[in-house]
């Protein structure tokens, strides 16, 4: 087996979780923290794939409260039963393709940065 003796591979992930950064996408959007299969990622595929998009099975139940911290093991009234924590019925495809929009924007500028690329 031979080595590779060349430039160190490198990798640059992208993750929804924004490091604390509010979605800029909508005053609506409550962050990117607390989605899941809710307005962001509802919203993305509606601008993306619209015809994969169950609008008749949009969960919309919202958990009872919603505190600052998390507390382990989660009590119910923090999940709501669809496991859906923002209600995705204020998804829209105009949403997701800003977002869209966004996410391609900050995907080439990192990949600019981190691999000196011109853009």
């Amino acid at each position: 087996m031979r080595r590779h003796t060349g430039a160190p591979a490198r990798s640059l992930r992208k993750h929804l979780g924004d490091r604390g950064r509010k979605c800029e996408i909508d005053q609506g959007v409550p962050g990117w923290d607390l989605e899941h299969a809710a307005i962001v990622e509802t919203s993305l595929m509606l601008a993306l794939r619209p015809e994969l998009v169950r609008s008749d099975k949009t969960a919309d139940d919202g958990p009872e409260e919603h505190p600052w911290y998390d507390l382990l093991p989660e009590p119910s009234s923090h999940v709501p039963t669809s496991g859906v924590l923002p209600r995705a019925s204020s998804a829209s495809r105009e949403k997701g393709e800003r977002l869209r929009d966004l996410l391609v924007a900050r995907l080439i500028e990192a990949l600019a940065k981190e691999f000196n690329l011109a853009e």
